[in-house]
């Protein structure tokens, strides 16, 4: 379980953010992800500011998935890619360092994203990379089920809004590594886990019961594959 208030808070003056796990200035040896699953991070970035354009990574799958605001995506695949609320962002990385950046490109508005880095070395091999965009229910368009964004060797990442008082199962019958993350609540995961605003469970089972209930809710569901 990864309780929202205890994710590591930083503040700078390009934005602030939220770690769930070691990431960055952020270490802790007791927060290292969930196998595969190594970073999950919120960012409020300010209006024309950008991060990480000079950093190197690889063998990781890096997801950008926005949640408010105009963006833009730089790295050494391709720059300046447009992303907007409902896209979502995969960059794939191999065993060569590249280079990896998100801007605001807005002037007023503050931009909101989650990005989830999920390890594929010994997966995905391409040297150069390769980066696609798709699209997200964000205004919760589609209720009560799952909708699945992104399904590659390494990866499935879905999303669930549902209605007050419904319920729907999870099946994980190959005991994946898996985060479920709440994006608003509360919600009641097999009947006795409470998750409120951006809480996220983590534990490993065959299958997972969630419910809403006491409004409209919307999650996350990360597996590695």
């Amino acid at each position: 379980m990864e309780r929202a208030d205890r994710r590591y808070k930083f503040e700078h003056n390009w934005a602030k953010g939220f770690c769930y796990f070691t990431f960055g200035e952020y270490y802790n040896p007791r927060k290292m992800g969930v196998g595969r699953i190594k970073a999950v991070n919120e960012y409020l970035l300010n209006p024309q500011e950008e991060f990480g354009k000079n950093i190197l990574h690889k063998n990781f799958d890096i997801i950008t998935l926005v949640m408010n605001g105009n963006l833009r995506h730089n790295s050494s695949v391709k720059e300046r890619i447009p992303l907007e609320k409902g896209q979502c962002h995969l960059l794939r990385t191999g065993p060569k360092e590249i280079k990896h950046g998100i801007q605001n490109v807005d002037q007023n508005i503050q931009g909101e994203i989650f990005e989830f880095w999920i390890e594929n070395e010994n997966v995905f091999k391409n040297e150069e990379g390769e980066q696609t965009t798709y699209q997200f229910d964000a205004i919760r368009k589609q209720l009560n089920s799952v909708q699945t964004i992104i399904q590659n060797d390494n990866i499935e990442l879905s999303i669930c809004h549902l209605d007050k008082n419904n319920t729907i199962t999870i099946q994980n019958e190959s005991l994946k590594n898996i985060f479920i993350l709440n994006l608003n609540g509360p919600a009641l995961i097999n009947e006795t886990v409470k998750l409120n605003d951006r809480d996220a469970f983590t534990e490993v089972c065959a299958s997972y019961n969630l419910k809403s209930t006491e409004s409209c809710i919307t999650l996350l569901i990360l597996k590695a594959i």
